[in-house]
């Protein structure tokens, strides 16, 4: 039986793309000054990079296994990180790992090499879909058509997906939803009115230099506490973008949580009052994405 292409376009784009890193971040290195997104360097921009080298480093590992395993037996995945997008293994590396580096190492210039990549692999990558489509016919073209080709959210599968969700999962999120958008607004208000924290009981010292006092954490507290007051109107009015918008909210918070712990460098029972809320509320949406073997269908090669 004929078998699938195992390297596809890698090679292709890795002969171009792995070279402009290595030279990009050399540069980098040796002129630093030059290709700064921020002239002082910011540690909000660093973990913000090292988040985006975790979920792409993440993304390959749960990709390559499936990958090698859908050659060898030349079938289509439909589900897992195949789901998400069409080629989970190039977005994995030039969406998340390369903006990742480019933005712990405080460089614009590096961030070029992933706009190489996309570039290249638009030009490249009909090969591998002209053989997917000879492979698997109109399986694939379906495929295709509701799946995104590199940015992983399939918003087409999302809608389709709402209107599926169980009553008391609807309800349990409304009540996340609500709790942790008043308790936002509120915090946020507190912050932006008394920017010391004399009305909240905070010093400022806690923040460890990160910002000279609250006003722009309450501004964005604030905003977050909208977002989500936002999504529990949408999920409570059953619109098209509810459940996407919840997990928005959900996932800022989640972002807002960690980067606090980070700059207070300590753990307070307050996270676990609001913060293990917002891990549940993420779980909650996480059944929009079936990661089950049962929906196994022929598979991708990348």
């Amino acid at each position: 039986m004929k078998k699938l292409n195992y390297l596809g376009i890698g090679p292709k784009i890795g002969v171009i793309v792995l070279p402009w890193l290595a030279v990009a971040i050399f540069i980098t290195l040796n002129f630093k000054s030059s290709f700064n997104y921020l002239s002082d360097g910011s540690r909000i921009l660093f973990f913000s990079g090292l988040a985006l080298v975790t979920i792409g480093s993440a993304m390959y590992f749960l990709t390559a296994p499936a990958l090698l395993k859908g050659l060898q037996e030349t079938r289509l995945i439909t589900n897992g990180t195949y789901y998400l997008c069409r080629n989970p293994l190039y977005t994995s590396v030039i969406v998340f790992v390369i903006p990742g580096i480019s933005f712990m190492m405080n460089s614009w210039l590096i961030l070029t090499t992933s706009i190489a990549g996309i570039i290249l692999c638009k030009i490249f990558i009909q090969s591998e879909y002209a053989e997917m489509e000879n492979f698997f016919g109109d399986d694939f073209r379906n495929y295709m058509a509701e799946t995104p080709e590199f940015l992983p959210f399939p918003i087409n599968k999302w809608f389709r997906k709402m209107n599926t969700i169980p009553v008391w999962q609807r309800i349990t999120l409304l009540g996340i939803l609500g709790y942790e958008g008043a308790g936002a607004i509120l915090g946020g208000i507190l912050l932006v009115v008394a920017p010391d924290g004399r009305i909240m009981d905070m010093p400022v010292e806690i923040m460890n230099g990160f910002f000279s006092d609250f006003l722009i954490p309450g501004l964005i507290l604030t905003g977050l506490g909208i977002l989500n007051t936002a999504a529990f109107v949408t999920v409570l009015r059953r619109t098209r973008p509810g459940w996407l918008l919840a997990g928005f909210a959900m996932g800022s918070l989640a972002v807002w949580f960690i980067t606090e712990i980070v700059i207070l460098r300590e753990l307070h029972w307050l996270h676990a009052m609001w913060g293990l809320p917002v891990l549940a509320g993420c779980l909650l949406t996480l059944p929009m994405i079936p990661f089950r073997r049962t929906t196994m269908q022929p598979m991708l090669s990348n």
